[in-house]
């Protein structure tokens, strides 16, 4: 089912799903209006004064600092690249899922981040990877990029699934905030649908919360 046809509802039974895998830059800027000052004549002078044309000194000022802004439009994207050990904690049950338990916690996952520039690949390995590739369908990886020290990735499920007349996939989305070689964030699982009305009642979240370290870089 291609997702775009498919709007995102929430995921109903990861059960027990202890697994974790893994916005655009923005300039500001502000607009400098430039003012005019006429010179002034007296009616019996034979010249007129020069008639100045540039920024008052407020403006000048002004027009420094919008510079500044325009220079410094987007932070430079935190290294998350290595092999994490991550743990995962279960937060509230909001979609009813059967055998999640909030506060149960697993340790102990590999996860491995390559990334190029401000892109990234999260890679769940190991048992809790093969679980992963079990409830969303195939062999894949989350797909990301990194804003300063945040990472954000999703990974879009293949395997269709039925309730009534809804039809339905499994995603999941990683965001982590990275201070020097640990990072924690969340682990939220959602579904998307084919919007049948009988998906209504899929429309709610679960999160992991998860807390990784790797080897000083």
């Amino acid at each position: 089912m291609s997702s775009r046809h498919v709007q995102r509802q929430a995921v109903l039974e990861p059960m027990s799903l202890y697994v974790v895998h893994g916005e655009p830059d923005r300039e500001r800027g502000e607009n400098v209006i430039v003012g005019t000052t006429p010179g002034r004549a007296h009616v019996s002078d034979s010249k007129r004064t020069t008639v100045e044309i540039g920024y008052p000194g407020p403006m000048k000022r002004f027009a420094f600092l919008a510079a500044i802004l325009v220079g410094c439009g987007g932070s430079d994207p935190a290294d998350f690249e290595g092999s994490w050990t991550v743990s995962i904690t279960n937060g509230p049950n909001d979609c009813n899922v059967m055998n999640w338990n909030e506060g149960d916690s697993n340790s102990g996952i590999g996860v491995d981040i390559t990334q190029n520039d401000s892109d990234v690949i999260v890679d769940v390995t190991g048992l809790a990877g093969a679980y992963l590739d079990a409830v969303l369908g195939n062999n894949d990886v989350f797909n990301g990029s990194v804003d300063g020290n945040a990472l954000d990735a999703d990974r879009e499920g293949t395997n269709s699934m039925n309730m009534g007349n809804c039809t339905f996939t499994y995603n999941a989305t990683v965001h982590a905030d990275i201070n020097g070689d640990t990072m924690t964030g969340y682990l939220a699982y959602t579904r998307a649908t084919n919007g049948n009305s009988d998906c209504a009642a899929l429309m709610c979240e679960n999160r992991q919360n998860l807390t990784g370290n790797r080897p000083p870089q």
